[in-house]
């Protein structure tokens, strides 16, 4: 498989390399001064098959200088290659030497994207060229450019001028193609002669091209045109001048093609202004305003779908000569008709005057009359091919030779249901038609005729539908004595239906210049026949090869003179190098247009021009810069062996971003080629950020340092590095955990067992407890299971704890496997709550109990309470957050049943601080009683786990103090009997001064 990878890797620079080459070369051969050259020629005709014109693919091979008269080249090898665009040899060939020329017949036809190879060996020279078919200014190769473009229209006879100027956009990507253009100019027409003058002034707007090609089909392309302006006609036709003034307000024509269906769109709307006059004695001066013209129409596909006209106006007649004249006002005229594919939608006809007029009527005969009349309305309505007004009044007099009255009236009196002469009923309008003719007194004769007094009354019962011939279905007469007659024509009325409008094209063909297939690089002297969709566009004269600058690209060009077939010719040239090899790069073109016969025919002139080049940035081998490879790594960091996946990822910088492709050639047999990507595939993370990436796998036991070689193409180069990657040995892997129990409190005992695997054989495995103050236990083989025991241990936090077990393989290679919390290999830890010693140990007061430990709390017989401190020792392996204590009337009055804190402070009574013992001051008061006390302590760790409450109960003895014997009565109430021998002794002292006082008062 990397055999065919690499063979497939080759063939593929070789077809880039020949594929952008296009380059002709002539090589000559020997040093003698009659040595020769020979040059292979392209030589593209025409012929005609079934499907039209097609290209005759074939080609000449000229010698320079040429061989003398009858003289031939001699011992001739050719070999000619032509490859579709899969890269499959399609064809044959033959060759013919004759005349000192080598003719070479390629029996298939040239297609986009075909690379054609031709080599030719003679004794006398050798030449060889290659090149890619590509069509007419689409070069093969993706690029974006515009274009500048002016064209315009110029005629001899008349003062006739077209010109537009525009701006024109070019886009390829693969085998599809885009092209647009957009202008904007002016049309100006003016046609005199002894009978007319007309005036055109247009405003084009828009002038919009867009195309799209796939290889050599157009799929798709819209032209549209969009314009305003003014018309001024004049006519001369023995009157002084009918003139017509019209704007118009918006015009526009497109025409698409797609999916090889054509629609065309044209819309015009306008409004003006009709003016005539006469130039005789007799004058006639009609003037009347078109307020609204509006037209537009849709064909798909030769079939007309849309059609909407619309037009309002308004007129006055005068007709005068001598001393006669006829006026007319036509008050109102409205014709509207819409039809949406062959329904008429929409139908309205209306138009409504009235007029006067004054003739007198002479001959050589003496006869004199004068003629005054009323046209008091005229009247006519059609709606939805329905008519619903017919209306004619007309009232006159006329005086002189003859006099009398003379009138007619038509109009619309009745509907209803009338059988025809088949005996069919149809729906009808009765239209009352009365004609009078009176002459003053019984007759008058004129010479030739005789006058008499005439009136006709007739009713005509008539279909109201437009669009029906012979829809009279009877006629009823009604003579002046009251005889009514009938007629019924036969075969009335004759039902049809409206008949819809036919599609007209204005554009018969596709907006195209010429196109054809061409080499995209050409050589002087090549003739090139241009055919596309089996016609004749142009022939091609390559004249010479030079250098022309594009863009402030340098490029060689062809320059070309073509011949059009119907006359007309057109000079320019092409790119000859590079991506746009094919490209024109300036063309003008002037061909003549026969607008009418007998007349000098008008001149078309174009000129196009390449403005700017958007990309590639570089087009020619001369102004590429290579790439460079500045990095080569891993995602993941590292590569491991043993089946492991990772994206290799090379950063490669290109000034130019034409880079092709870029691959890797890992060298060994179970590696292969490998493709990387900028675009997304492969792995890759952002779109041409330059970082290629392929997605790489490991297999087998190796590791190390393995040899690659990177190959990048751009479009004009291959640049190639060697690279060194480097393949680790990874550590065993871990496949299944197993341990119990896996809920457990610290110092209690656990099992675990691992299942694991490494392709080098595992050596040990062990489970690391060193970082909370256990050990490193090694686990035991047994079977394809690593098993042991240990402790968990008391440095261990409380929930969720995961152990390193570290796997090593027989070359050393270790995994570190620790899971994630709540993985397989996890523990839960059970918090404990703080531990608080059985024993309570009781302080009494130094003054006194002289600072002593105390089996039970001293009560006092009387007197002042006894000051005691309460210590219990408590410890967590967490912390120990807060100790307290419930104890009954020992507390002071007003909390027996509060939680008092216990301190571990060194204040507060106690002793030292931080050494686990908590301690609590209270005073035994004498009215306690005796006896056992319940009291209760509770403590809490920093993860709020409390002591049960059945281990929260404590007891401790109250004792009384012993009553005392006399002499230690005496010792400790000595006071007591000081204070009472005072008062006696002071009662006394009084006393006997109380005594003096009486005894002296007696002696007196």
């Amino acid at each position: 498989m990397a055999t065919r990878k690499a063979e497939a890797f080759v063939l593929a620079a070789l077809t880039a390399s020949l594929a952008f080459s296009s380059i002709a070369v002539a090589q000559q051969e020997g040093n003698e001064s009659d040595s020769r050259e020979c040059i292979i020629h392209a030589d593209w005709g025409t012929f005609w098959s079934d499907s039209g014109e097609q290209t005759q693919h074939a080609y000449r091979v000229q010698f320079y200088p040429s061989f003398p008269l009858a003289v031939d080249p001699s011992n001739v090898d050719v070999i000619a290659t032509h490859l579709d665009n899969a890269g499959i040899q399609v064809g044959t060939y033959s060759f013919l030497t004759a005349g000192g020329v080598i003719d070479i017949q390629m029996d298939h036809a040239p297609s986009f994207g075909d690379i054609v190879s031709i080599s030719v060996e003679t004794t006398e020279a050798s030449c060889e060229r290659s090149f890619e078919v590509t069509m007419w200014n689409q070069p093969v190769m993706d690029h974006e450019i515009t274009r500048e473009t002016t064209w315009s229209l110029t005629s001899g006879a008349d003062e006739t001028a077209l010109s537009v100027t525009g701006r024109g956009w070019q886009q390829r990507s693969d085998l599809n193609l885009e092209a647009n253009e957009l202008g904007n100019g002016t049309i100006r027409l003016m046609l005199n002669d002894q009978d007319r003058e007309i005036d055109v002034n247009l405003d084009i707007q828009r002038a919009w091209l867009n195309e799209s090609w796939n290889g050599t089909d157009l799929s798709s392309q819209e032209f549209q045109l969009e314009g305003s302006g003014t018309i001024r006609m004049t006519l001369y036709d023995g009157f002084e001048g009918i003139s017509v003034d019209g704007t118009v307000r918006e015009a526009k024509f497109t025409r698409t093609l797609e999916n090889g269906i054509v629609t065309e769109h044209l819309e015009l709307e306008a409004n003006g202004s009709l003016a005539l006059n006469s130039n005789e004695e007799e004058s006639l001066d009609i003037s009347g305003d078109i307020s609204l013209l509006r037209y537009e129409t849709t064909d798909v596909d030769g079939e007309r779908v849309f059609q909407d006209i619309w037009i309002e106006a308004m007129a006055t007649a005068l007709i005068a000569f001598d001393s006669d004249k006829i006026n007319f006002e036509l008050d109102e005229f409205i014709l509207r008709e819409r039809w949406e594919g062959d329904q008429r939608v929409e139908q309205h006809q209306r138009f409504r005057g009235e007029g006067d007029f004054d003739v007198l009527i002479e001959d050589e005969n003496g006869i004199q009359i004068e003629v005054n009349g009323t046209i008091e309305e005229i009247y006519n309505e059609q709606l939805d091919g329905v008519i619903i007004a017919d209306t004619f009044i007309l009232d006159g007099i006329y005086s002189g030779t003859a006099s009398g009255t003379f009138g007619s009236v038509r109009q619309i009196v009745d509907t209803g249901v009338q059988t025809n002469s088949s005996g069919v009923d149809h729906d009808v309008i009765v239209i009352r038609d009365e004609y009078w003719f009176n002459v003053s007194g019984s007759a008058f004769t004129v010479p030739g005729q005789e006058l008499y007094s005439d009136h006709n009354l007739t009713y005509m019962y008539t279909s109201p539908y437009i669009d029906w011939e012979s829809p009279v279905v009877r006629y009823r007469y009604v003579e002046d004595n009251g005889e009514v007659n009938n007629e019924f024509p036969p075969g009335s009325p004759r039902v049809l239906s409206p008949v819809p409008p036919e599609a007209v094209s204005i554009l018969s063909s596709n907006v195209t210049r010429e196109s054809g297939l061409v080499p995209d690089v050409l050589i002087q002297g090549d003739r090139i026949d241009l055919v596309h969709d089996g016609r004749f566009s142009m022939a091609v004269d390559v004249q010479n090869i030079s250098i022309e600058d594009i863009d402030g690209h340098e490029v060689k060009s062809a320059e070309w003179i073509g011949t059009y077939p119907g006359g007309g010719q057109a000079i320019g040239s092409t790119v000859n190098e590079g991506i746009l090899a094919g490209l024109l790069i300036h063309c003008e073109r002037t061909m003549p247009l026969p607008l009418l016969e007998d007349e000098d025919p008008s001149i078309f002139r174009e000129t196009q021009t390449v403005d700017r080049v958007l990309r590639p940035s570089v087009i020619t081998a001369a102004e590429n810069t290579l790439p460079e490879i500045t990095g080569v790594a891993y995602r993941e960091g590292i590569w491991r062996g043993e089946g492991d996946n990772v994206h290799l990822e090379v950063t490669i910088v290109d000034p130019d971003t034409d880079i092709v492709s870029v691959i890797i050639d890992l060298h060994g047999e179970d590696w292969g080629i490998l493709e990387l990507s900028d675009s997304g595939l492969s792995g890759d993370l952002v779109v041409h950020d330059d970082i290629w990436t392929a997605q790489v796998n490991s297999s087998g036991l190796f590791y190390g340092a393995m040899e690659a070689t990177i190959y990048v193409e751009d479009i004009w180069t291959t640049i190639s590095e060697n690279v060194i990657l480097n393949i680790t040995n990874p550590g065993p892997r871990v496949i299944e955990i197993d341990r119990a129990p896996n809920r457990l409190f610290r110092g209690e005992e656990f099992s675990i067992s691992v299942d694991a695997m490494d392709m080098h054989g595992i050596a040990t495995v062990s489970i690391d407890l060193q970082s909370y103050g256990g050990d490193k236990v090694m686990l035991e083989l047994n079977g394809d299971t690593w098993s042991g025991s240990a402790i968990m241990p008391n440095g261990v936090s409380p929930g969720k704890v995961a152990f390193p077990i570290v796997l090593e393989d027989s070359f050393g290679a270790r995994t570190i496997h620790t899971g994630v919390l709540g993985d397989d290999v996890s523990f839960i830890v059970l918090n404990e709550p703080p531990m608080i010693s059985p024993s309570i140990l009781i302080r009494g007061d130094s003054q006194t109990t002289g600072e002593e430990y105390l089996d039970f709390v001293l009560l006092p017989i009387s007197g002042d309470p006894l000051r005691h401190v309460l210590e219990v020792s408590v410890f967590d392996p967490d912390g120990v957050s807060v100790v307290q204590a419930k104890i009954g009337r020992l507390a002071p009055i007003g909390s027996s049943e509060t939680w008092l804190n216990m301190n571990d402070n060194g204040i507060n009574g106690d002793s030292i601080a931080g050494d686990g013992v908590y301690s609590l001051e209270l005073n035994a008061r004498p009215s306690l009683e005796p006896g056992i006390m319940e009291i209760r302590i509770r403590a809490s760790d920093i993860y709020q786990s409390m002591t049960p409450l059945v281990e929260q109960d404590h007891q401790i003895t109250l004792v009384r103090e012993e009553s005392p014997d006399s002499a230690s009565w005496l010792g400790s109430n000595a006071d007591i009997l000081a204070v009472v021998v005072a008062a006696m002794l002071t009662m006394g002292a009084i006393g006997a001064i109380i005594r003096v006082f009486i005894t002296d008062e007696s002696i007196e």
